[in-house]
């Protein structure tokens, strides 16, 4: 007896102090150990088994002593992973990603050394570590890829690398990361005062796949300082609008550096880039939406060539818009943008993809940029009269031109009101001529340029042949082809009956009767744009409905002319 006590002793003073016991023997000599000559089990209280470090031993003992495992450690599965350990450790870097060739069943082990005289390291005695991983590509015939992978991580305990994640307690002793829609990310911290080398141990693991071919293909990048890689649940990009064979896109407003915004407006440089997939391809994204080296390395529909950057105004505050061109008629899209890191060689965003949709053939075309009415940007009717080359600048001056012809009429009348009056003297002590100008300019860019769509929707007025807003549309412009016209939105409207002086008269349809022929109302619930609005959106919300006045001027004659079509 008092032999099996020493050998029991001896086994529970190398468990308590670290030392794993061969796994070939547990087994066999935990039953010896554990069974006393009389072969009545042994006696439990003479050591509990969740003190046992040896990850495997303690499975043993839970298993061997009928002693109950208690809720806070979890519960075993019988089932096994079947992962091949591997005592080989690789070192991994500060800011330096690397790609993993991981085969299904197998782990891979890292150390990452951490930098001691980093700051937070110096003052606080605080190490921050910022992990971030991409799934690439998988093993094909998974439904979800993310499921099969696991990423562990202990600061200075090598036994991270020799114990057997089978065991329920691996991922309770070691903290547990998985992937989501292909990306995954971790904060990993502590504090700790050293002049040693102080590691922070990885392991990256597959489960066992059957009838399976091929291997996972993982991103991996560590950094002490941020995240190397980046989602971000914003799509960031907004459809400004399509035509049947290209796209407009434009980002969020942008912070910039420059003093003057103008400075960057004609940079050929992009913050952003957007990349474009078919819709059907959107089951593939489905379990890697978040992955940077899936979307900048996949199958993309456009090439890069047929995408042009720029920035823009537009709207109000500075933006970057994306010009893609080569898409085809009639289908369904989805656009993923990325942004790189400027201050890293490595890393980036990833936001939210969206979703988008081109027009039928040969009858919109889409123009943005124009020299006058410089806030248009959406499709028009194309012109039987233009023949469209490799750009739209010819159908966009054509609408332009006409549109900086009847604004100069409204100037010379602008320019007999005192505009430069004392407060107490002018029209209004809140707006001025300059506001006035600007409502009237857009007002009159969105009800002389038609915005052009083939989608049949309830608020959208179609437009025959040679039924159009206006006679220049019927006759200069002459549409090829029927079309459906997204209205001005009323708002429109009453932004310049707000803005300038009453003696120009101006007034806009009360009933819905009126409102329907010329105009619509704007919509923030619905999935697409309910109305055509030209210019920065304002704050203040749409004015009442107004009531007509006696018109005073031939300027009010031509806000009449223009919309009761």
């Amino acid at each position: 007896m008092i032999k099996y006590q020493l050998l029991f002793a001896l086994i529970v003073s190398l468990c308590l102090s670290g030392t794993v016991v061969a796994i070939s023997n547990h087994d066999e000599l935990i039953w010896d150990i554990w069974n006393n000559e009389e072969g009545e089990p042994f006696d439990n209280n003479q050591i509990s088994c969740s003190s046992i470090e040896d990850l495997n031993t303690r499975e043993l003992c839970y298993r061997n002593s009928g002693e109950v495992q208690s809720k806070e450690e979890g519960s075993f599965s019988l089932e096994k992973r079947k992962i091949k350990t591997s005592n080989v450790v690789h070192d991994i870097y500060n800011e330096a990603p690397i790609s993993i060739q991981l085969e299904p069943g197998s782990r891979i082990n890292y150390r990452y050394l951490i930098n001691m005289s980093d700051p937070a390291a110096q003052q606080f005695y605080e190490v921050m570590v910022f992990i971030t991983g991409n799934l690439c590509n998988f093993p094909q015939g998974l439904s979800d890829p993310n499921s099969y992978l696991s990423l562990y991580t202990a600061f200075n305990d090598t036994g991270i690398f020799t114990n057997s994640s089978d065991s329920p307690f691996y991922s309770q002793t070691y903290n547990q990361k998985d992937f989501q829609y292909g990306y995954l990310q971790s904060l990993s911290d502590t504090n700790v005062k050293t002049n040693d080398s102080f590691y922070l141990n990885i392991v990256l693991e597959a489960d066992e796949i059957e009838d399976v071919n091929g291997t996972f293909t993982i991103q991996l990048g560590l950094s002490q300082d941020d995240l190397i890689y980046q989602w971000d649940n914003r799509t960031w990009i907004n459809l400004v609008d399509t035509d049947d064979t290209t796209a407009l896109f434009m980002t969020g407003n942008l912070t910039t550096t420059y003093n003057n915004a103008t400075d960057i407006l004609d940079s050929s440089s992009n913050y952003y880039t957007v990349h474009i997939f078919l819709d059907e391809d959107d089951n593939y994204f489905s379990n890697l939406n978040r992955s940077w080296c899936s979307i900048v390395n996949g199958n993309e529909l456009v090439k890069q060539t047929n995408i042009s950057y720029s920035f823009t105004q537009r709207g109000g505050g500075l933006k970057e818009q994306m010009y893609v061109k080569g898409l085809q008629p009639s289908t369904d899209y989805i656009a993923y943008v990325t942004q790189d890191f400027s201050s890293t060689q490595h890393g980036g965003v990833v936001f939210n993809r969206l979703q988008f949709s081109t027009q039928e053939p040969d009858t919109c075309k889409l123009v943005f940029n124009l020299t006058f009415c410089d806030n248009v940007a959406y499709s028009v009717p194309r012109s039987n009269n233009v023949q469209l080359d490799s750009n739209f600048q010819k159908l966009a001056d054509l609408y332009d031109s006409n549109v900086k012809d009847m604004f100069g009429n409204f100037s010379k009348a602008l320019q007999q009101i005192p505009c430069q009056a004392e407060d107490d003297q002018r029209y209004s002590p809140i707006v001025t001529c300059d506001d006035c100008a600007t409502s009237y300019k857009n007002w009159l860019c969105a009800v002389s340029i038609p915005r052009c769509t083939t989608n049949n929707e309830t608020e959208y007025k179609y437009r025959e042949l040679n039924e159009s807003r206006n006679d220049y549309i019927n006759s200069k412009v002459d549409p090829p082809s029927p079309y459906y016209e997204i209205l001005p939105c009323l708002s429109m409207c009453h932004a310049i009956v707000r803005d300038c002086p009453t003696d120009f008269g101006f007034a806009c349809p009360r009933d819905n009767t009126s409102i329907g022929k010329s105009y619509w109302f704007m919509s923030d619930d619905s999935a697409y744009d309910t109305c055509n609005y030209v210019g920065a959106l304002s704050t203040s919300g749409a004015l009442p409905t107004i009531g007509m006045s006696r018109i005073g001027l031939f300027i009010s004659f031509m806000v009449v002319s223009l919309v009761m079509f």
